[in-house]
């Protein structure tokens, strides 16, 4: 019965995490449309921070790795304490250095917040909507990568 509903709760985690996945997605597809609503920039990081936290989520209890107060903890730092796993260390690692998806979310967010200068002439909206697309693309390779290594292990 309790293998049952750690079942179930491990499903329920990795449908969480790809219904916040889809969310971001649709919300990406309103960005196309409207680059300009920065409230939809909002929700698209609070989406995919959402998908994240859920699927490290899902790992944590896949691996039955016992992190005291995992739950309590925010998305970034659920990726950092997942890749003292060694059997998925080297996968999180790359996504957290330069390049990794968690770097160009973190990179990306903090570029949204800050004030534009208005002395520059060109925009960067399509800069910005390019960095959403790769860094959602990232998280997908990111998460089927994980997935396939689980299902090997």
């Amino acid at each position: 019965r309790r293998m049952e509903r750690e079942f179930k709760k491990l499903v329920e985690e990795f449908e969480l995490a790809n219904h916040y996945q889809d969310i971001a997605c649709d919300i990406l597809k309103k960005i196309e449309i409207d680059n300009t609503d920065k409230n939809l920039y909002s929700l698209f990081y609070l989406s995919i921070e959402e998908s994240i936290s859920y699927f490290c989520d899902a790992i944590h209890n896949e691996l039955d790795l016992s992190i005291k107060d995992f739950d309590n903890f925010n998305f970034s730092e659920k990726c950092k304490l997942l890749q003292n796993s060694d059997s998925i260390k080297n996968i999180i690692q790359s996504e957290i250095n330069s390049g990794g998806f968690l770097f160009d979310l973190e990179n990306s967010k903090k570029n949204l917040l800050q004030v534009p200068d208005l002395n520059i002439i060109a925009s960067s909206a399509s800069n910005d909507l390019n960095n959403l697309h790769s860094t959602l693309n990232k998280y997908n390779r990111f998460c089927s990568l994980l997935r396939k290594s689980l299902i090997e292990c």
